[in-house]
């Protein structure tokens, strides 16, 4: 029976835990995080976890004894075989109130579900995405639960019957895909944007690269015109591992450095975790 973890018991899966005044259901008071389990190994675990207590820090958020190490033993409790799994940890805020929170409190919860895959698959066709400027939504305008400029993205690319988009700011620059960071090798560097969401596999990649394969990783402003000069385009994620980019619109690319960054990925999960994030 699929279970779920919540402040330190297991519950089944189908059983409500939460009632319409949960926080994060009504004001999205929280944070999470998708982490990849391989073969019973957490190996980017260190830099989801540094990510969330940034988060937390941020949101005002406390969760008393939550260490990487506490995570890690609340993951295992509720996965305690050496599988394959998609995990999402999510941080939300106890008690009520309205904007103004009455606690500081926050609970942990844990969900997963099983993968087959033990590895990131190297040998890949290639997908096919275009670019999607990203609705001007005025940050006051409504009232919204969060995640809606990756849903309204979501549902393009799935209209347009696409395998991903490159999200483009109102200056027609580079902000991220539907759901993964996006590497812009170019020039014998590897570029990304300043303005996407600061991705654990992005991030991990941007320090081994250069000391791994001798590729710098720059972080700067990319227009249109500029990424179809590139002469690869990878798409990275936390449990999708990377990807390349074969086409967008009607400009094809090559693989360019990705079977070197999967080996490399791949590398690690064979022979234990990987550095630990600066």
């Amino acid at each position: 029976m699929q279970r779920i973890y919540l402040d330190g018991r297991l519950f089944p899966a189908d059983q409500p835990l939460f009632t319409g005044a949960n926080r994060a259901f009504r004001y999205g008071d929280g944070l999470f995080e998708s982490i990849r389990m391989f073969e019973g190994k957490l190996p980017f675990l260190s830099w989801h976890f540094e990510r969330l207590q940034r988060g937390m820090q941020i949101l005002q958020l406390e969760h008393l004894g939550l260490t990487e190490q506490y995570l890690e033993d609340a993951i295992r409790l509720l996965i305690p075989q050496a599988d394959n799994a998609r995990i999402r940890v999510q941080v939300f805020r106890k008690g009520g109130g309205l904007y103004t929170p009455q606690s500081k409190q926050a609970s942990l919860y844990i969900e997963y579900s099983g993968l087959e895959q033990a590895r990131f698959n190297v040998e890949q066709a290639g997908i096919q995405v275009q670019f999607y400027p990203l609705p001007f939504l005025p940050p006051f305008a409504l009232k919204t639960a969060n995640a809606l400029p990756y849903i309204l993205a979501a549902q393009e690319r799935e209209r347009r019957q696409q395998d991903d988009l490159l999200l483009l700011n109102p200056g027609a620059e580079l902000i991220e895909a539907c759901a993964s960071n996006v590497l812009v090798q170019l020039d014998g560097q590897l570029i990304t944007s300043p303005y996407g969401l600061s991705g654990t596999m992005q991030a991990f990649l941007q320090h081994e690269i250069p000391l791994q394969l001798g590729i710098p990783v720059l972080e700067r402003p990319l227009k249109k015109e500029a990424v179809l000069q590139a002469e690869a385009l990878l798409l990275t994620n936390a449990i999708q591992g990377p990807r390349w980019i074969r086409q967008v619109d009607s400009t094809t690319f090559g693989q360019g450095c990705f079977k070197e960054v999967v080996h490399l990925l791949n590398q690690h999960l064979a022979h234990g975790a990987p550095e630990e994030p600066l």
